[in-house]
C-alpha cells in the first residue's frame, strides 16, 4: 500500500471515528475534469466544477441532519483550468467537529491551473523579425500566435520591486513546469552603470518631482537595440537591498546614455548592477522568449523538444482561492500553479488549513493571510501595503483571522514572496495563532528580489516551524510585531544576490518584543553585495528578541544587533563565521536620524498600560534611561568555533551582559560535523567548559514526515 493511500485511510478512519463519537452524518462529493454539473456528484457521476460542489455542500448543510456532519469534496485526477477565483464565504464554513475538506482523491494528481497550454509553434519566417534575432538563434526560435489560441490579455508591464506594490505579473511562459526567461542581456550576471548624468528625483527623500534618471552605459550592446520598443531594465540602482524594474524611455547611442522613464526610489548611483530585458534582439539562448504585444506573436527558443514538452502561459490575475470569513475548511493535496497573481487569500475567519499542497509558478505571492496587497493600497516608505503597511503603520491590524495552518506544503518558482503570515492584534496583544509548519520554500522572489521573503510575519503570536527555506536572492523571514515563534527551521543558500541582508530580519522598533528565534540551523550564506549577510539581523535598534539554541555554520556574520535594547543571544553554536556577534550603539551615533520613527512607533503603542506594561516591563521603563542607548542586551553562553571575535560597543558592555562565551580549541565534540550533525556528544569539551550550556535538540530541526491527522483539524 502506498504511503499516500495509507495516510488517506488513516485520515478517513479518524473522520469515521469522529462521526461515530459525535453522532454526526458525513457526506462526500466528487468532482472530475470530465464530470457534469448536472450530475449528482457521486463517485460514479461526479460534478465538473468546484463551484458546483461548493453549492452542493451549502445545500446539504442547510438540511438539519446533514448539517451536523463533516463534508469531503474529492477532486479526481486531472487539470482544472481556473479563469476566476474559487470563492468561499461564511456560509461555506464547517465546524471543529464537522470540517469541510476539499481533497485530492488518494493517489491521484490534481492540478488547479491559471494558465493555458500553447500549441501551434512554427519556425520564424519573417525576414524583418529574423534580422533582429541573433544569428545563432534564428533556426532554433519558434513562434506561436496567441490570439489565434484565444489569448488576447497579456497583462501590463509595470514598475516592480522593493518600493512598489505587489502587482499581478504580466503574462509569463513556462515550459515543463519551469519558468522561462524573458530575453535579456547579459544572460548571466550583470552590467554596471557608468557615470551618472542625472540621478533623477529621490522619492525616498520626499522628492515627488518624478524626474527620471540618466546614466552612461559602458558596454556597446545597447547599440543593437535601435528597433526595440518597450525595453525594461532591472537593477540594484543605488543599494544592494533595493531592486526595481524600470522602463527605458530612450537610448542615446551617440552620447552612450540610457534615459529611464521613471525615477528609482533612491536615485541612481555609478557602478551598480543591472540587466536589460524584454528584447527580441537578445533572444540568444535556450529558455528565452519574447512577446510582441502588437502582433500577439510569442517567440521562444525551447530548452527541449516542443513535441515532448509542454509550453504554458499564465492568465489568471485574481487569487485562485479566496476564503472570506470562513471557518474550519481545508484544502489538501492540491497543486496550484501557473497564474499571474496570488494563489491563496485568507481574510479573517478561523482554522483554515492548507495541507500537503504545492504552490508553484506564481506571478507574485504564494499566500496572503489578511488584508493588504491591492494596487490602490500604497502606503509609506516601501509603497507596497501587503508587505510594508505593517512596517510603516506598526499598529495596523490585517484582520487575518486565527488558528490558520499552512502545513507540509511546497512553495517554489514564486515571482515575489512566499507567505504573508498576518494575525493578531497589537493593540491588545491578542495572538493570531496562525502558522506555517513543515513547509518547503525555494526559488522565490525571482521577479522582485528584495524584501519579499519566504515568510513575512506581522501582528502578534504567529509561528514558523520545521520549515526548510533555500535558494533565494534576499532574506528568508522578515518579522514585525510581537510574540512570534521562529523555531526548528533550516535555512541555507539564501541572500545569494543582495547585501546588507539577514536570513532572519527585523528592525527599527523598540516595541516589537517577545519574539523567540530558537533551534534553527542556518548555514552556507554569503551575500555578494555591500554590507554582507547575517544569519540573524536585528537592524536599527530592533529590541526584545530572544535568540537561543540556534546553530549557525559558515555564514558571513552570525548576529548583527543594531543598537537595540533587551535582546538576548544565548546558548547558540557558531561555527566558521568570519564575523560572530556585532552589537553597536548606532542610536546615539550615525543612526540618530531614526529616532523620529522610533518615537512615533513607541507612542503608537500603549506601552505604559496593561497588558503591555505587564508583558514587557523593560519597555514600560524605557524612559528611565536614554532610549537610543543599547541597554539590557545579553550575549551569554554561546559557543564560537573558528569564528571572528565579537564586536561589542562600549555602551552595550556598560549597560548589558556579555559573559560565559567560549571559543573551543579544535574539536568542539560534535557527533558528525563533517556530515552536518552538530549535536554535542556526551563527552563534548563544550559541556565540560560550559556546564550551563543546554544541549540543542538538533535532530528535531527541519522538515518532518507528515503525521496522519483528521481532515481540517
Amino acid at each position: 500500500m502506498s504511503a499516500a493511500k495509507a495516510g488517506h485511510m488513516t485520515r478517513r478512519l479518524g473522520l469515521a471515528l469522529m462521526v461515530a463519537w459525535c453522532g454526526l452524518a458525513a457526506a462526500d462529493w466528487y468532482v472530475a475534469p470530465g464530470g457534469d454539473d448536472g450530475a449528482p456528484g457521486t463517485k460514479d457521476s461526479p460534478f465538473a466544477t468546484l463551484e458546483r460542489a461548493r453549492d452542493a455542500v451549502r445545500a446539504a448543510r442547510r438540511d438539519s441532519q446533514a448539517q451536523r456532519g463533516p463534508a469531503v469534496v474529492f477532486l479526481r485526477e486531472g487539470r482544472y483550468p481556473r479563469r476566476e477565483s474559487f470563492l468561499l464565504t461564511k456560509e461555506d464554513s464547517g465546524r471543529a467537529d464537522a470540517p469541510v475538506v476539499y481533497r485530492a482523491y488518494p493517489g491521484e494528481r490534481v492540478v488547479l491551473t491559471g494558465g493555458q497550454v500553447l500549441t501551434g509553434f512554427t519556425p520564424v519566417t519573417d525576414a524583418a523579425v529574423l534580422a533582429r534575432i541573433p544569428e545563432p538563434a534564428r533556426s532554433n526560435v519558434r513562434q506561436a500566435d496567441l490570439r489565434a489560441q484565444g489569448v488576447s490579455d497579456f497583462g501590463v508591464m509595470k514598475m516592480r520591486g522593493f518600493p512598489q506594490p505587489v502587482l499581478p505579473a504580466p503574462l509569463e511562459l513556462f515550459f515543463d513546469g519551469e519558468p522561462m526567461t524573458m530575453a535579456r542581456w547579459p544572460n548571466e550576471g550583470w552590467a554596471k552603470t557608468g557615470p551618472i548624468v542625472d540621478p533623477g528625483s529621490v522619492p525616498r527623500e520626499g522628492d515627488d518631482s518624478n524626474r527620471p534618471g540618466t546614466f552612461e552605459y559602458v558596454d556597446d550592446r545597447p547599440a543593437r537595440w535601435a528597433q526595440a520598443e518597450d525595453v525594461w531594465m532591472f537593477g540594484y540602482w543605488c543599494w544592494d537591498w533595493a531592486d526595481e524594474s524600470i522602463e527605458v524611455a530612450a537610448i542615446d547611442t551617440e552620447q552612450r546614455q540610457v534615459h529611464l522613464a521613471a525615477p528609482h526610489h533612491y536615485g541612481l548611483k555609478e557602478g551598480m548592477r543591472y540587466y536589460a530585458f524584454n528584447l527580441l534582439e537578445e533572444l540568444d539562448e535556450p529558455g528565452e522568449w519574447y512577446l510582441n504585444r502588437e502582433t500577439a506573436l510569442l517567440y521562444f527558443w525551447p530548452p527541449g523538444p516542443l513535441e515532448r514538452g509542454t509550453a504554458t502561459v499564465s492568465l489568471l490575475e485574481a487569487p485562485m482561492l479566496i476564503l472570506d470569513d470562513v471557518q474550519h475548511v481545508a484544502f489538501e493535496g492540491l497543486v496550484l500553479e501557473c497564474m499571474r497573481g496570488t494563489a491563496v487569500r485568507i481574510l479573517g475567519g478561523s482554522h483554515i488549513r492548507l495541507a500537503g499542497c504545492t504552490v508553484r509558478n506564481i506571478g507574485n505571492v504564494g499566500a496572503i493571510l489578511g488584508e493588504g496587497g491591492s494596487e490602490t493600497d500604497i502606503v509609506g516608505l516601501l509603497g507596497c501595503s501587503v508587505f510594508a503597511r505593517s512596517y510603516q503603520d506598526t499598529m495596523w491590524n490585517r484582520h487575518a483571522g486565527t488558528g490558520h495552518v499552512i502545513d507540509d506544503c511546497e512553495f517554489y518558482n514564486l515571482g515575489e514572496g512566499g507567505v504573508i503570515l498576518g494575525g493578531g492584534d497589537r493593540a491588545t496583544l491578542e495572538p493570531g495563532g496562525n502558522s506555517v509548519v513543515n513547509c518547503h520554500f525555494y526559488n522565490y522572489s525571482r521577479s522582485v528580489t528584495t524584501n519579499r521573503p519566504a515568510v513575512w510575519m506581522d501582528g502578534v503570536g504567529n509561528r514558523v516551524a520545521y520549515t526548510c527555506i533555500h535558494d533565494a536572492p534576499h532574506t528568508a523571514i522578515m518579522y514585525w510585531g510581537n510574540d512570534h515563534r521562529i523555531e526548528f527551521n533550516e535555512f541555507f543558500d539564501v541572500c545569494k544576490e543582495t547585501g546588507d541582508v539577514g536570513v532572519i530580519y527585523t528592525g527599527r522598533d523598540w516595541t516589537m518584543r517577545g519574539t523567540v528565534v530558537r533551534y534553527n540551523y542556518i548555514h552556507d550564506v554569503h551575500g555578494p553585495g555591500h554590507g554582507g549577510a547575517q544569519a540573524i539581523y536585528l537592524d536599527d535598534q530592533a529590541s526584545g528578541t530572544i535568540a537561543t539554541g540556534n546553530v549557525i555554520v559558515n555564514v558571513a556574520r552570525a548576529f548583527l544587533i543594531g543598537g537595540g535594547r533587551d535582546n538576548r543571544v544565548e546558548n547558540n553554536i557558531l561555527v566558521d563565521c568570519p564575523q560572530s556577534v556585532h552589537l553597536d550603539a548606532r542610536g546615539v551615533g550615525w543612526a540618530g536620524d531614526n529616532q523620529d520613527i522610533m518615537e512615533k512607533r513607541l507612542q503608537a503603542t500603549p506601552y505604559e498600560a496593561a497588558p503591555w506594561a505587564t508583558r514587557y516591563p523593560a519597555l514600560a521603563a524605557i524612559r528611565e534611561g536614554e532610549p537610543p542607548e543599547p541597554r539590557g542586551n545579553v550575549v551569554r553562553n554561546n559557543v564560537l568555533l573558528r569564528c571572528g571575535e565579537m564586536n561589542i560597543h562600549g555602551l552595550a558592555l556598560q549597560h548589558g551582559t556579555v559573559e560565559s562565551n567560549i571559543e573551543p580549541d579544535g574539536d568542539a565534540g560534535f557527533v558528525d560535523a563533517a556530515n552536518g550533525d552538530y549535536r554535542l556528544r556526551a563527552d563534548s569539551p563544550v559541556l565540560e567548559r560550559l556546564p550551563s550550556f543546554v544541549p540543542i535538540p538538533f535532530e528535531q530541526i527541519g522538515r518532518r514526515p507528515r503525521a496522519a491527522e483528521e481532515p481540517g483539524q
